[in-house]
């Protein structure tokens, strides 16, 4: 009995991302969102930024809310955080908050800021994408693997869920019930010769651009 290692190259085609619309919110001289940015941690995607105060008022009471969307456009995830202090003028305040990464994983995200008497009238409001590239740790825990053997051929099939992903290579462990083959002869799969051990991801590359 020997165990042989072969190695597999999954191409998927076909996945394309349609266009999301630009949501504008009210954007008055007296507050702005700046240093919007985000982190991943396993499946927490979170947004950091600041509040700014720039009137000659102080403000209180604000609510900071984002929205996920997901390659489709469609609404995936939502959080929001809350400043119930005053920004003196000229001030800021820093925001937080994290999202649960779906399935179809978040490809653009808004961030709004509303008073709290006043919800869903945003003051300011910004939109960021995020590079497919952040979520290829994430991406490869997800990615489902199947395979047969069969007379005379591997069958692999993968399950990326809707994810970005454009190339699988995949290590697959057989045993091969032959004690005359080596490693410079060339041998057919049967299976009554050969058993699947192991399927393991060796490397997955993601689509250049969402869309």
């Amino acid at each position: 009995m020997r165990v042989w290692v072969v190695w597999v190259g999954v191409v998927v085609i076909g996945v394309f991302w349609p266009h999301l619309p630009i949501v504008e919110a009210a954007r008055p001289s007296s507050i702005e969102l700046s240093n919007v940015s985000h982190t991943l941690d396993g499946a927490t995607l979170t947004v950091t930024g600041w509040v700014v105060n720039g009137g000659q008022a102080p403000l209180s009471r604000l609510v900071i809310d984002v929205h996920g969307f997901a390659p489709s456009g469609d609404l995936t995830a939502f959080g929001s955080d809350g400043i119930p202090w005053d920004i003196p003028p000229g001030g800021a305040e820093r925001f937080s908050v994290s999202l649960a990464v779906p399935g179809p994983l978040i490809r653009d995200y808004t961030v709004t800021v509303s008073p709290a008497r006043a919800w869903g009238r945003p003051l300011a409001g910004v939109r960021r994408r995020v590079d497919s590239a952040l979520y290829r740790t994430l991406v490869v825990s997800r990615v489902r693997l199947a395979a047969d053997v069969r007379v005379g051929r591997l069958t692999l099939r993968t399950d990326v869920g809707g994810m970005p992903v454009a190339q699988i290579t995949v290590e697959a462990t057989l045993i091969v019930f032959n004690p005359h083959v080596n490693a410079t002869e060339t041998f057919s799969i049967d299976g009554t010769r050969a058993a699947l051990v192991s399927l393991r991801i060796v490397d997955l590359l993601l689509t250049t651009a969402w869309d």
